[in-house]
Formats: C-alpha cells, sequence, structure tokens
C-alpha cells in the first residue's frame, strides 16, 4: 500500500480539551438546533459562538469544505 494513501474518516481537528458541560434544559433545543440548521455538530457551533464572543480566531476546522469527490457509504443493517 502507498504511504500517500488517504485514511477514510474525517480529516482531525487537532489537539482539542475534552470536557463536560451543562446547558439550561431550557435553552439546550435553541443550541442544538442553530448547530443542525448550520450542518454542524453541537461542540463544533458552541466552539464557533465562544470563539467569536473572545475575540479569538475561529479553529480552520470549523471552516472546512466537505471533499465533493469523497465517497458516502451507505448505512447497512439500519431496518
Amino acid at each position: 500500500m502507498s504511504s500517500l494513501r488517504r485514511k477514510p474518516g474525517p480529516k482531525p481537528k487537532g489537539v482539542r480539551k475534552q470536557f463536560t458541560m451543562r446547558l439550561p434544559a431550557d435553552q439546550f433545543a435553541v443550541y442544538k438546533a442553530e448547530a443542525e440548521q448550520r450542518g454542524t455538530s453541537l461542540a463544533d457551533y458552541l466552539t464557533e459562538v465562544l470563539a467569536r464572543g473572545h475575540g479569538l480566531p475561529e479553529p480552520e476546522y470549523l471552516h472546512r469544505r466537505h471533499d465533493e469527490h469523497q465517497q458516502v457509504l451507505p448505512l447497512t443493517g439500519t431496518g
């Protein structure tokens, strides 16, 4: 196999720190809906909002475009 072969799956997002966050129940749906409307995960949406709110640069991975040639595999055994 070629060492230049691209690995399947999403591109790495770099070094990140994991933590647990509790959101007010009445606000969670608002954040989740906004993330879904943007086509992103809740974590990535909150990362973007926090960076903007603090005048920090947004991580590059938030603005990656999906590779138009990336193969989408069908889900099997789901119903």
